[in-house]
């Protein structure tokens, strides 16, 4: 038997394998392992290198055209939105302006009349709600803004309108101009030229005029929070009665919610259904009809059904590339969507709003419900000052959990600090630490005052003071308010007993509320105002009348509830916490303001006194005394040919910029991988060395270049004396480049950062030459911590799956140091656009070539920003220069919107790990 089944495996045996050993485990499981051997061969043959390296070249190429592509696309893309943009912005700020005194409107009837009074009086209602302090200053804040615009302001503001004056010269001709002028006299108009001072008088008046209407539009909305402080439930319960009337709609029959208007619907929930004035108010806020979907104008549908067209056609185009060759390559081009259209209309967005609106205000204004808060506080404190003896053995550190952690009583005789004090009173009672610091502050004073005994008196009486305030605290807006409520509550349904007083007038009809049934002064006025209306909307039709009454009070009965279940007392905060908060939980304002103002005053204010100046003739032949507003400096542009020459200037700024940058980039990169490279000795003085070079002054290291490269600088020196050349008759002769006309050689020397030669192709690469050796140690440095915080476990699992050095760069090492640099390159590039003193100080914007550059006052090598500075100060055309920053910042602005929406460190930050 064994026999045959050797034979049946030697048969089934490839002639090649030796056959298996008879009897074996491996036989009887019937394994072929030659044909596993042949399914589990992972032996390739690589395609030739010529290919490789095509097929590498063309992908190159084709990532590359993607690239600029994509950038085209993102430039079209731009404009198309700053031309959109324009015509939107326009629109939005019209809605903006709506909305502002939409707000203010209805903040006005909100209201009392203490906030009303503070449209007018900044901080009536502050007063009334005792922040005196807060009240002081913005009423202070609004008299001295008066006495400014009256005494200075409003003159200097009046002076930037152009006007015309008569001018005497020296030579005693009299002219006439247009011109800014300075107001001044007391009776009559007389005017004078003015000085570039009052056009800084003027623009910082009117920046005081803005900061003023910050302020005041801050006053308003300050006391507004105030009143809905106080008046917590009120707003509240509008707020509720918000939502149940959107929920609830078809239950109110009187009133077409779809078509009548806010000022009917107020009426009607006012009239006929009992609301109070605030919630009728707030119900009439809904809006009702964003609730039935609209159709959206023909155009927008035409729209929406070419781009869901165009998308999925797209989306197949897409699916067929990604399951092709070129999917590594196209795939992360193909992410684009169509952006959601988000929902203005349907009951679920409106109520959404509803519902956050009710969130948003109580998480505003809830936390000023102090009730709770000093409830707790004093009936703990009043809990610890009960136990006299426990707290004067903490004090002296003979209670248990002192003895547990091991402390030395403290002789009775001893003085001792409240902050002593404070962890043993925490430790023994777990107050917190504001309380037991107030506990401990007593206790210390006892001491201080008599010793024991005194201290025994002193907790005591404070646990006497305190119960009795925490009595009155309770019994001032617990009891006396809730008993106020609930009278008001009876009022409404009283109709039969109040309808006389109601008839002697609003005096008596107020005392009864007040006297009679102990209504606060702030109920009966809303009492009196229901009465009013219900009796004037009815006819007098009492049936009517106590119907809509009781509308009302079943509407009140909700607040009540409230009061009875949580008990309010709202109270703003003072000027003292609020000076407290700042260094507490607001403190991150109070640290920022410095910078901020700082910002204003050196960036924000010169920035918009540029953009005024450049649309003004202020330039050498308009002077202090003679400029005015005019779009002159826009007309030189043509006019005097400047538009060429910006156009020049501007492409070699973008060449400059790119090329300053990326070769200190690529460079630095290369720099600091060879000097990570393992087995590179002695890396720390490497790093050192190239350290020093940034140690050195950028300034003296520009001065010291311009000194050896220039027209008479050592380097061209030696070159004019010491240089070999070889003449037709094969001698070698010294080559004084200064005295060879014959040959190649047709310029006196190698003009290197030359401001004479005509030729500004060597002046341009010098300087670029000379910033890497600038800035190519900074990249060294910044790409050397980078490189070596690239995890090893990524290059090693490259390594395992076949990849080379290249590979490995390409794929692990620049994208990790181009997405950590990626902010950091586009700012570079931003700053070389203006690189003042790389060119300021090696060249000087030389060599100063004839033609349009010549005619507008700049150089071959000059920047934008170098360009600016000589029209400053050589020309004094501010105007004119003006009008070229402003192109600078444009062109800044344009490269960072455009590079900084491509950057993976701002758009795909959750996925680099």
């Amino acid at each position: 038997m064994d026999t045959k089944q050797n034979e049946k495996a030697q048969a089934t045996t490839p002639s090649s394998a030796p056959a298996v050993s008879a009897g074996s485990e491996n036989d009887v499981a019937g394994i072929d392992f030659e044909g596993v051997r042949a399914l589990s061969n992972t032996e390739f043959v690589p395609e030739p290198w010529y290919k490789r390296l095509g097929w590498g070249i063309l992908e190159t190429l084709v990532s590359l055209g993607l690239f600029l592509l994509g950038i085209l696309l993102d430039i079209l893309k731009a404009l198309v939105q700053v031309v959109v943009g324009f015509f939107t912005g326009i629109v939005k700020i019209i809605f903006a302006i709506g909305r502002f005194f939409r707000r203010w409107h209805r903040i006005f009837h909100e209201v009392d009349g203490y906030g009303r009074g503070s449209f007018l009086i900044q901080g009536l209602e502050q007063f009334k709600c005792g922040q005196v302090a807060d009240g002081i200053i913005f009423f202070s804040v609004e008299v001295l803004f008066i006495l400014f615009m009256v005494f200075w302001g409003g003159v200097d503001i009046f002076n930037l309108i152009p006007k015309t004056v008569t001018i005497t010269e020296q030579s005693g001709e009299i002219t006439t101009a247009t011109c800014l002028a300075e107001h001044f006299g007391s009776y009559s108009y007389q005017a004078r030229p003015a000085s570039v001072y009052v056009l800084i008088r003027g623009l910082i008046s009117i920046l005081i005029v803005v900061a003023y209407f910050i302020v005041y539009c801050k006053g308003i909305t300050a006391a507004y929070d105030d009143y809905q402080i106080v008046h917590n439930f009120d707003f509240r319960q509008a707020h509720e009665d918000q939502l149940h009337v959107l929920r609830n709609r078809d239950h109110y029959t009187e009133i077409d919610f779809y078509h009548d208007s806010a000022l009917s619907i107020r009426h009607k929930m006012r009239k006929d259904y009992g609301y109070s004035k605030l919630s009728a108010r707030y119900i009439s806020y809904v809006p009702f009809k964003r609730i039935k979907p609209r159709n959206a104008l023909w155009i927008v549908r035409t729209w929406q059904n070419f781009v869901d067209w165009f998308y999925r056609g797209y989306s197949e185009v897409r699916d067929h590339i990604r399951a092709g060759k070129w999917s590594s390559i196209f795939a992360k081009y193909l992410d684009w969507k169509p952006a959601p259209r988000p929902s203005h209309y349907g009951l679920d967005v409106v109520r959404g709003e509803l519902e956050a609106s009710l969130n948003r205000f109580h998480h505003t204004y809830d936390k000023y419900n102090d009730y709770l808060g000093m409830t707790r506080d004093l009936s703990a404190e009043i809990a610890v000052l009960a136990q006299t003896d426990l707290v004067l053995a903490s004090a002296f550190a003979e209670d248990s959990v002192s003895k547990t952690n091991g402390l030395q009583p403290i002789p009775h005789d001893q003085k001792i600090k409240s902050k002593d004090i404070v962890s043993r009173i925490v430790g023994t009672f777990g107050l917190s630490l504001p309380l037991a610091r107030d506990v401990a502050r007593i206790v210390a004073h006892g001491l201080k005052k008599g010793g024991e005994g005194e201290a025994k008196a002193e907790v005591v009486a404070a646990h006497a003071h305190y119960l009795d305030q925490l009595n009155t605290f309770k019994d001032k807006n617990s009891t006396k308010r809730l008993a106020s409520v609930h009278a008001t509550e009876k009022a409404y349904g009283d109709y039969a007993n109040l309808r006389s007083s109601f008839d002697q007038g609003k005096k008596a009809f107020l005392e009864k509320l007040e006297n009679g049934y102990g209504v606060a002064p702030k109920e009966a006025e809303m009492v009196y105002q229901d009465y009013k209306l219900a009796i004037a909307s009815t006819d007098d039709d009492e049936e009517a009348a106590k119907k809509q009454l009781l509308y009302r009070q079943s509407h009140y009965h909700k607040i009540v509830v409230l009061y009875e279940t949580y008990p309010f007392h709202g109270q703003p905060i003072h000027f003292k916490k609020e000076i407290k908060m700042y260094t507490d939980e607001r403190f991150a304002v109070t640290v920022l303001s410095l910078p901020v103002i700082g910002a204003m005053a050196t960036c924000v204010i010169p920035l918009v006194f540029s953009i005024i100046i450049a649309f003004t003739n202020y330039d050498r032949f308009h002077t202090d005394g003679v400029f005015g507003f005019s779009v002159d400096a826009f007309g030189n542009f043509a006019s005097l040919g400047y538009a060429e020459a910006f156009m020049r200037l501007l492409g070699w700024t973008i060449v400059w910029a790119f090329f300053a940058t990326f070769t200190n980039y690529i460079f630095g990169i290369i720099l600091a991988l060879l000097i990570n490279k393992k087995g590179i000795h002695l890396k720390k003085l490497w790093r050192t060395l190239f350290v020093i070079t940034i140690a050195i002054p950028q300034f003296i290291t520009l001065l010291t270049m311009n000194l050896l490269l220039g027209d008479g600088g050592a380097i061209n020196g030696w070159l004019l004396t010491q240089a070999w050349y070889t003449s037709e008759s094969g001698i070698s002769h010294w080559l004084g480049f200064g005295h060879y006309t014959a040959g190649v050689w047709k310029a006196t020397y190698f003009p290197f950062l030359s401001s004479t030669a005509n030729n500004s192709v060597w002046p341009k690469i010098t300087l670029i030459l000379v910033n890497m050796w600038i800035g190519i140690p900074y990249t060294m440095l910044s790409t050397s911590g980078i490189l070596m915080n690239i995890p090893d476990d990524l290059y090693e699992s490259a390594r395992i799956d076949g990849a080379g050095a290249w590979t490995q760069f390409w794929k692990i090492t620049m994208p990790y140091v181009l997405f950590v640099t990626g902010p950091s390159l586009l700012t570079t590039f931003i700053g070389n656009i203006n690189n003042f003193n790389v060119i300021f100080f090696l060249t000087g914007g030389g060599p100063n070539v004839s033609g349009v550059l010549s005619n507008a006052n700049a150089g071959s090598t000059d920047l934008l920003i170098t360009w600016l500075y000589k029209l400053t100060v050589n020309k004094y055309d501010y105007a004119t220069a003006s009008v070229i920053g402003i192109g600078v910042f444009v062109v800044c602005a344009f490269f960072s919107l455009i590079v900084y929406k491509r950057l993976g460190s701002t758009q795909n930050e959750e996925e680099f790990q």
